[in-house]
């Protein structure tokens, strides 16, 4: 279980309870207006695990974009992943083969592309406004705005 702010995971387990800090490492350097621009958002984490048996953590921002006075939408702004190995979440803009699936209302979950014809080293989301397919290596975002035709995604079935 992944705890607030994403400093940490913790374990259930009633009979070996477990709490691990994590130490980030290979943090990307980011200019002074993008740091600005992620301060001002609204972050959420993801603990994923993969079929691969890796796991990764997936930093998710959105910011509030006005259509009036009143009027404000939260979209998506960026996503930061990390592998998680032991104590260590190594920032990765490559999840090789791999796309990650996360939306508001579900669980997230984690694919290999090429068995369902998908895109390899991509997050799918759907958020509250807007949803699409973004490219971890370089952070851009193809999809729409507007409601989603589904709130979330619904994992591959194992038959």
């Amino acid at each position: 279980m992944l705890g607030r702010g994403g400093t940490h995971t913790g374990s259930w387990d009633l009979e070996n309870h477990r709490s691990r800090s994590f130490v980030y490492r290979k943090y990307k350097e980011y200019l002074p207006s993008e740091m600005e621009d992620m301060s001002r958002c609204s972050r959420s984490e993801h603990l994923v695990e993969a079929p691969t048996g890796q796991t990764f953590m997936v930093k998710w921002y959105t910011d509030i974009f006005w259509n009036g006075p009143d009027d404000g939408v939260r979209r998506w702004k960026r996503f930061m992943v990390f592998e998680v190995a032991g104590g260590d979440a190594i920032a990765t803009n490559d999840i090789e083969e791999l796309c990650i699936f996360l939306s508001i209302k579900g669980e997230p979950f984690c694919v290999e592309a090429s068995l369902y014809g998908l895109t390899p080293n991509c997050i799918y989301y759907v958020g509250d406004f807007d949803y699409g397919k973004v490219n971890i290596g370089n952070n851009e975002r193809v999809g729409g705005y507007g409601f989603s035709p589904a709130p979330y995604f619904i994992p591959p079935q194992s038959s």
